[in-house]
């Protein structure tokens, strides 16, 4: 890292004090340094139904919300904040394949759908800011393991709401999804840190838009993480593979 020399004035009294400014990480998280790693279930995904998915309704907003919490979860747990567009039936087939990684690595999935149920608005940053404190408070989450994740043009929505400088978010996660073209990126606050990790299909119309985008970012001064998403089986975009890189970077967050 690079060296300066700050001189601390206190009346007619001088000091001086070297310090080493260091790049901040943007690698994800080995492994074998994952914390709190836990045992997962031995049910295996199973059928989408069986997801324990609970409703987290704000009764002031007309947005739907639902939290899946692992069996034996201990306090302290990351949050994984996902931006649906669907009902209840379709948030449990997003939460069906995480059930294992959340178990696994103490994670908390919180999925949320837009008051328009077609599309996220910036209408809707309102209603997830308050539906953050209310879920970080009421499942005891670790402030410094907070993420977000859209996909597609939810993924936009991310971006809003991980640059926003009230937000608890300390992590984005965007699979295939460019920054609003209207969105200037803000300059990076020492008192809040977030970091990005941007997802992208190679073969996707998109990849170089989103390429662009996290050079962008890194440029900015947050610390940026390019993935390229592994499919899995049928319709699984994401594949256990990314799956896992992406638990492992939000366990990766506390080094920031």
């Amino acid at each position: 890292g690079n060296g300066i020399t700050l001189e601390l004035a206190r009346g007619e009294e001088r000091e001086e004090m070297s310090i080493v400014l260091k790049v901040l990480p943007d690698e994800i998280l080995d492994r074998t340094k994952r914390p709190l790693a836990g045992k997962p279930s031995e049910a295996g995904e199973g059928d989408a139904s069986d997801v324990d998915l609970k409703p987290m309704k704000l009764p002031e907003f007309p947005q739907e919300s639902w939290v899946y919490r692992p069996a034996g979860s201990r306090g302290g747990a990351g949050l994984l904040l996902w931006l649906h567009d669907g009902d209840e039936t379709t948030a449990r087939e997003v939460a069906k394949p995480w059930r294992e990684v959340c178990e696994r690595d103490n994670m908390t999935l919180l999925i949320a759908s837009p008051a328009d149920k077609q599309r996220w608005r910036r209408d809707d940053l309102e209603f997830l800011g308050r539906l953050l404190a209310v879920a970080i408070e009421r499942e005891a989450a670790d402030p410094s393991r907070v993420a977000v994740v859209g996909v597609g043009k939810a993924g936009q929505m991310a971006h809003l709401l991980g640059l926003n400088r009230r937000s608890p978010i300390r992590g984005v996660i965007t699979v295939g999804a460019p920054l609003p073209r209207t969105l200037t990126i803000p300059d990076v606050s020492p008192n809040r840190r977030v970091a990005f990790l941007t997802i992208a299909a190679s073969e996707s119309p998109l990849a170089v838009l989103v390429k662009r985008d996290a050079r962008a970012l890194a440029e900015a001064g947050f610390p940026t993480t390019e993935l390229a998403a592994r499919r899995g089986r049928e319709n699984d975009e994401l594949g256990p593979a990314t799956r896992d890189a992406m638990s492992r970077w939000v366990a990766g967050l506390r080094r920031f």
